[in-house]
């Protein structure tokens, strides 16, 4: 994953770029990272080297591919995971991006169980968001390693069984 931390590696990344800037054509190896005009344009040249850097990266490392691979695997836990809890009333995904939907056995939305589940994972070292009330949106980062995931399901099935006794 590329993170520029200082302006040596935000300029080494402007440098390895053959791109040009789409706003002013310029090839972005010609700007310095502080410039002398308007502020804002500034932030627009750093911002477009990001990008092309950001992009560059993704392809380099197979990072789409990759997503795609262990998404399906992590899209398939999750399934193993609604057959065990009979909360989880869908599980949806694309790639990493991965939503379980929660609804009581009458079909309503299960909030408080969703916002139960949200922060004991989250004591056990696993954070997401949910959204809508009773869908908890799982979104690791495209360079996640194997272990981690079939961590967070351990973590989520923990969650869900704790539920259950309570």
């Amino acid at each position: 994953m590329l993170i520029f931390n200082d302006e040596q590696r935000l300029r080494a990344g402007i440098k390895s770029l053959s791109k040009r800037c789409s706003y002013c054509s310029k090839a972005l190896s010609e700007y310095p990272l502080i410039m002398n005009d308007d502020a804002g344009l500034a932030v627009f040249h750093a911002a477009c080297a990001a990008a092309l850097a950001t992009i560059q990266t993704i392809e380099s490392e197979g990072l789409v591919q990759r997503a795609k691979t262990l998404g399906s695997q992590f899209l398939n836990s999750l399934k193993q995971l609604q057959m065990k809890h009979p909360l989880i009333s869908d599980v949806r995904g694309l790639g990493l991006l991965t939503a379980l939907v929660l609804r009581r056995p009458d079909g309503s939305p299960a909030t408080a169980e969703a916002e139960q589940v949200m922060y004991s994972a989250l004591r056990k070292g696993l954070s997401f968001k949910t959204t809508m009330g009773s869908t908890i949106m799982l979104t690791p980062p495209l360079t996640i390693e194997e272990e981690h995931l079939s961590a967070s399901i351990e973590i989520l099935d923990q969650c869900f069984r704790e539920l259950e006794r309570a």
